[in-house]
């Protein structure tokens, strides 16, 4: 199945696909509808959704918190790039402080955004 045929387009607006697994579709609505359904109790053999907008496939937590998740990726890879910096090498315990500060940091900003 092309990815394209999943994304039915509905008077203008892309539609957003969930699939499961097996890559079946199970879901084809709105994206507003989609978030709705998908942040209720639904069946662990839901595993992916096709934005149709921008046709990208996405999982399940990136497509509902897709703006924290961006942020997290984007700060865990800021701090794994910092890891080799002389003054950790230097001093472990100065790199175990980061981290913890980097943990809660994200932490903050993940229940600001909820």
């Amino acid at each position: 199945m092309a990815a394209g045929s999943s994304a039915a387009v509905k008077s203008g607006v892309a539609m957003d696909t969930v699939f499961n697994e097996q890559w079946h579709p199970v879901i084809s609505k709105e994206p507003d509808d989609v978030r709705r359904i998908l942040r209720k109790p639904h069946p662990e053999t839901w595993k992916k959704v096709l934005i149709g907008e921008t046709q990208k496939i996405v999982t399940i937590p990136e497509y509902l918190y897709q703006e924290t998740y961006e942020m997290v990726v984007q700060t865990l890879n800021e701090l794994v790039d910092r890891k080799d910096l002389a003054m950790y090498k230097r001093d472990p315990r100065r790199w175990e402080d980061q981290v913890t500060r980097t943990a809660i940091k994200l932490i903050k900003r993940i229940q600001d955004d909820a």
